[in-house]
């Protein structure tokens, strides 16, 4: 039996400016909580705190519907789930523009009961 955590998802955006554009493809990031799985970055350059007004938002994903999974960064791309017209899909995008690649149905989307 699979299990899903799912929650609305309605805009998918990814603030890459701290790193500068070139980060996408310098470092990959190829599995929950990323190459270690300790949610540690080995980047370096980083910024020691926030500039004003925040950071730069690169891009901006609109498309990904409900989703429930973090990303995933190999070679200039960027993985990830949501779901559209009824079906749960992986999404490939250009990590650094946020451009769609291409999509995969992964099967129809898991309806939850949400009780009385």
């Amino acid at each position: 039996m699979k299990r899903y955590i799912s929650s609305s998802v309605p805009v998918f955006a990814f603030a890459f400016g701290l790193l500068g554009s070139s980060w996408a493809g310098s470092f990959d990031w190829p599995q929950w909580r990323g190459p270690d799985r300790t949610d540690v970055s080995k980047e370096t350059g980083l910024l020691k705190e926030w500039p004003a007004g925040g950071p730069k938002r690169v891009w901006l994903y609109k498309n990904a519907g409900n989703g429930y999974s973090g990303p995933a960064i190999v070679d200039g791309k960027l993985f990830t789930m949501g779901t559209r017209d009824g079906a749960e899909i992986l999404i490939a995008l250009n990590a650094e523009t946020g451009e769609e690649l291409w999509t995969a149905s992964i099967g129809p989307m898991v309806k939850f009961d949400r009780g009385p």
